[in-house]
């Protein structure tokens, strides 16, 4: 429910619709990297669906509001000047195991969680390679990392960033979403490069191998 219905590439910015409430606009995105794979519990990489499709986004093009080393429940935060975000972010952060018991695991634990600031971007991401939750089949909490990007943000830098749309390979193309329905990723993809007259190439069709650490992404 955080896209436009009908253009899934167009973020949703007033009464989105999730887990069976409206709430303002923002896009619940995730960081993954090869890192990831050099804990040995991660025998692919961490997914809260295993069906899903989606968008890769520009980093150069994104503006992020906050970030989570765990899924941070953040449809229950709604401030609408930074939804999806905590009142306060943590402070004092670090990536070893001391300094994030010494912060009660902030931005680690809880429901909703407490967010990091974006200017911790790669100490987050530093903690959550090494001690984010144990990875397990996708589903809820199985290991993944939560980074909510600007909506309104992210609209204006259309087509710009968007790098690619992907399905998960092996399944069908069609892609369920909350709120949403239905959406035919590779019909969407097709439907994206015609408005923005984009060459195919420029913003490709992928299929997502989640366990293939070396080419997760390939041509679909």
């Amino acid at each position: 429910g955080q896209e436009a219905r009908g253009k899934p590439w167009l973020a949703c910015l007033h009464n989105c619709w999730c887990q069976g409430k409206a709430i303002h606009g923002r896009l619940s995105s995730m960081v993954i990297s090869a890192k990831l794979r050099e804990r040995k519990d991660r025998v692919a990489v961490p997914l809260p669906f295993w069906d899903r499709g989606g968008l890769l986004l520009n980093p150069s093009r994104v503006q992020l509001d906050c970030l989570y080393g765990i899924d941070g429940a953040t449809y229950n935060l709604d401030n609408p000047q930074k939804p999806g975000c905590s009142d306060r972010f943590c402070s004092g952060v670090g990536s070893s195991w001391g300094a994030l018991e010494k912060n009660r695991w902030c931005g680690f634990s809880g429901a909703p969680a407490t967010a990091w600031a974006p200017r911790d971007l790669k100490t987050l991401l530093e903690a959550h390679q090494q001690y984010g939750a144990s990875y397990h089949t996708p589903g809820w909490h199985s290991g993944y990392n939560e980074v909510i990007v600007n909506s309104k943000h992210h609209n204006e830098q259309l087509p710009h960033s968007v790098e690619a749309f992907f399905y998960m390979r092996g399944q069908s193309t069609t892609t369920y979403d909350v709120g949403s329905g239905n959406i035919d990723v590779r019909r969407a993809h097709r439907q994206f490069v015609a408005q923005y007259r984009l060459p195919l190439h420029k913003v490709p069709l992928l299929a997502f191998d989640p366990g293939n650490w070396e080419e997760p992404f390939s041509l679909g």
